[in-house]
């Protein structure tokens, strides 16, 4: 999966790039993760009883 990802990167400008997007993308589902404990349910879920 790494040598996928690392591919088209051919520069130490694009592996900073690269590690730039997967840290945000990791960020986020870390948030998204955090959010949902806390909310106790799933983004964009219904809850029975409310609209």
């Amino acid at each position: 999966m790494l040598d996928e990802l690392t591919r088209d990167c051919k520069t130490p400008q694009d592996v900073e790039k690269l590690y730039s997007q997967m840290l945000q993308h990791m960020i986020n589902r870390a948030l998204e993760g955090e959010m949902q404990a806390h909310l106790g349910h799933e983004r964009h879920e219904r809850r029975p009883g409310h609209p």
